[in-house]
């Protein structure tokens, strides 16, 4: 049983830990010539949804979680071998990106947009502020290494390949710059193209 001084020490110890933090970050961000992050709560009416966002805005703008996360998830893959909910650990070594991992097995939504479409928006409304849009259609890690995530791909599937090129020529004839990464995947996977 702690005694009443203990105890105090104990609360006053919390107290001081819980007040130093955005103490601490309202200075940071008042010295960078920011105002502080905390003012947000009175700038907009406390909704849910404005609560969230200021919650999400305040992990991502903490300074002590992003000098300190870095360390921790360190710590957690040195000693429990945990990449974090987002990574896949594959044969000798590789990681691999769990949603590009997913997107190869999992069947795509129904409602799925055309992604020509969704190119030729985007490249009109680039166009619209002057801008020209540039796309080298590129796989994802996954595509190009699978032998490296499971046994069970024995060697690189090069119709990879053909498909790019595909891609790339459909998109070639929608835009004037598209990158045609296949010759630089046929070296990746050691066939000519």
């Amino acid at each position: 049983m702690l005694t009443n001084p203990q105890q105090w020490l104990m609360v006053s110890s919390f107290l001081a830990v819980i007040a130093v933090v955005p103490v601490a970050q309202g200075i940071v961000e008042a010295l960078d010539g920011q105002v502080p992050q905390c003012f947000d709560l009175l700038r907009h009416v406390p909704t849910q949804a404005n609560l969230r966002t200021f919650e999400k805005d305040l992990e991502d703008r903490s300074i002590f979680a992003q000098s300190a996360r870095p360390w921790i998830q360190y710590g957690r893959f040195a000693v429990f071998r945990d990449a974090g909910e987002k990574v896949l650990f594959g044969r000798d070594g590789w990681l691999f990106y769990r949603p590009d991992v997913r997107y190869l097995v999992d069947s795509p939504p129904i409602e799925e947009e055309d992604p020509f479409d969704a190119v030729t928006d985007f490249r009109d409304q680039l166009a619209a502020r002057g801008i020209h849009l540039i796309v080298i259609p590129m796989p994802g890690k996954p595509s190009i290494y699978g032998n490296m995530l499971t046994r069970r791909i024995q060697a690189p599937d090069t119709s990879l390949l053909e498909m790019m090129g595909t891609v790339a020529g459909s998109l070639g004839q929608l835009l004037p710059a598209v990158g045609h990464p296949t010759p630089a995947l046929g070296k990746v996977l050691g066939t000519r193209f």
